[in-house]
C-alpha cells in the first residue's frame, strides 16, 4: 500500500472521527448526560469498534522502498520535526493566556460541564453561545477524558502537524520535489503567526486542518471521478460534504473558500464529460448531509435568535456585510493563507 493511499485512509478516518465526536456530543447533550462516565464509557465503546473493524479488514501494509540517495530533504524533514517537538513541549508548558480563550473558548467548555449539555445558557457574551464549536467540543472531551486543562494547547499544535501532512501529500501529487516541499513546511512552520497559534487554545489551525481535510478531498474526487463508478463517486460525495460540514462547524467564513473549490470541482467534472445528471445526484447528496449535520447548532440559533445562523449577532464577529466583492476577497485571502 502507497503512502498516498495510506494518507486517504488517514484523512477519512479524521472526517469519520470528528463527525462521530460532535454527533455523540449532541446526542449526550439532549439528555444532559455530559460528564466524565458518559465520556468514558463513549471512548471505551468507540475503541473496542475500531479495533474490531480493524482485525476485521486487516490488509498486509507495504511500503515503496526509498532510494538511499543523499538529499537536502532528509535534513529538513528532521529539522522540521525538532521543531514540532519543541512546539509540543511549548504547548504543553504553556497556561492559555489570550484574550479569545479567557472570554469564551474555554469558560463555555465549564458552562458545558456544569450543565451536562451544550445547550444554551445564561450569559452576557454571545461569543460563549453562537460562536463554532467544534473545536470546543474536541477540548470537552479532552477535559472530560483527562481531569485537566494541561493538554488544551495541543488540539492546535496537532491540528498543525495534520496540515503539514495534508499540504505535503498534495504538494508531492503536484509534482513538488521533496526537499522543495520540506523547506517550505518548515517555514510555514516557523512563521509567528502559526507558532503563536499553535501555542494557543484558539480554532484558526484547527478549522485550516478541517479546510485543507475538505480540499483534499475534493481534489482526489477532481482528479479520480469518472461517470462509471457510481457507487464510490458517492461515497466520496459523503466524505466530502461531511469535511464541509465540520469547516462550519469549526470556523463558519472558510466555507467561502470552500465554495471556491467546488466550483473548481464541478468544472473538472463537466471537461470529463460527466453526465450533468450525476452531478445533480451528487450535489443534491452533499446538500443534504451540509444542512443536516449542524442542525442541532441551527435549532439552538433559531430558539436563541429566531434564525439558524444567528446573522444578527454574528455580525459583530464574522464579517458585517454579504455584499459580493467582500465576499470574494475575504474568499481569496483565506485562499492566500494556505
Amino acid at each position: 500500500m502507497s503512502t498516498e493511499k495510506n494518507s486517504f485512509q488517514i484523512s477519512n478516518i479524521l472526517i469519520v472521527f470528528l463527525t462521530c465526536l460532535y454527533l455523540v456530543t449532541e446526542v449526550l447533550s439532549a439528555f444532559h448526560v455530559i460528564n466524565t462516565y458518559s465520556i468514558w464509557c463513549v471512548w471505551l465503546l468507540g475503541i473496542g469498534l475500531a479495533f474490531y473493524a480493524r482485525r476485521k479488514k486487516r490488509t498486509n501494509v507495504t511500503y515503496r522502498k526509498k532510494k538511499s540517495t543523499k538529499d537536502y530533504g532528509g535534513i529538513l524533514f528532521w529539522g522540521l520535526i525538532i521543531f514540532l517537538v519543541i512546539l509540543g513541549v511549548m504547548a504543553v508548558s504553556t497556561v492559555p493566556y489570550n484574550w479569545d480563550s479567557m472570554t469564551y473558548h474555554l469558560t463555555r467548555i465549564v458552562h458545558w460541564v456544569q450543565e451536562g449539555s451544550v445547550d444554551y445558557f445564561v450569559t452576557n457574551n454571545r461569543r460563549q453561545l453562537i460562536s463554532p464549536v467544534l473545536a470546543e467540543y474536541v477540548l470537552l472531551h479532552l477535559y472530560l477524558l483527562t481531569g485537566t486543562d494541561l493538554f488544551f494547547n495541543c488540539l492546535q499544535w496537532f491540528s498543525l502537524i495534520i496540515c503539514i501532512c495534508i499540504l505535503y501529500q498534495m504538494m508531492k501529487k503536484l509534482g513538488i520535489s521533496r526537499e522543495v516541499s520540506m523547506g517550505c513546511l518548515l517555514l510555514l512552520v516557523m512563521a509567528p503567526v502559526v507558532v503563536g497559534e499553535s501555542l494557543c487554545t484558539q480554532v484558526d489551525l484547527f478549522a485550516a486542518m478541517c479546510l485543507l481535510l475538505t480540499l483534499s478531498k475534493i481534489y482526489d474526487f477532481a482528479e479520480q471521478a469518472d461517470g462509471r463508478n457510481l457507487k464510490e463517486n458517492v461515497i466520496q460525495i459523503v466524505y466530502i460534504a461531511l469535511s464541509i460540514g465540520l469547516c462550519y462547524l469549526a470556523k463558519p467564513n472558510i466555507c467561502f473558500s470552500v465554495l471556491v473549490a467546488l466550483v473548481w470541482m464541478g468544472i473538472i467534472c463537466l471537461c470529463k464529460k460527466i453526465r450533468w445528471k450525476q452531478l445533480l445526484l451528487y450535489a443534491v447528496i452533499g446538500a443534504v448531509i451540509v444542512l443536516l449535520l449542524p442542525l442541532p447548532v441551527f435549532v439552538r440559533n433559531m430558539s436563541y435568535a429566531g434564525d439558524p445562523f444567528a446573522l444578527e449577532y454574528m455580525g459583530n464577529i464574522g464579517i458585517g456585510s454579504y455584499s459580493p466583492k467582500y465576499l470574494v476577497v475575504n474568499a481569496y485571502k483565506n485562499l492566500v493563507a494556505l
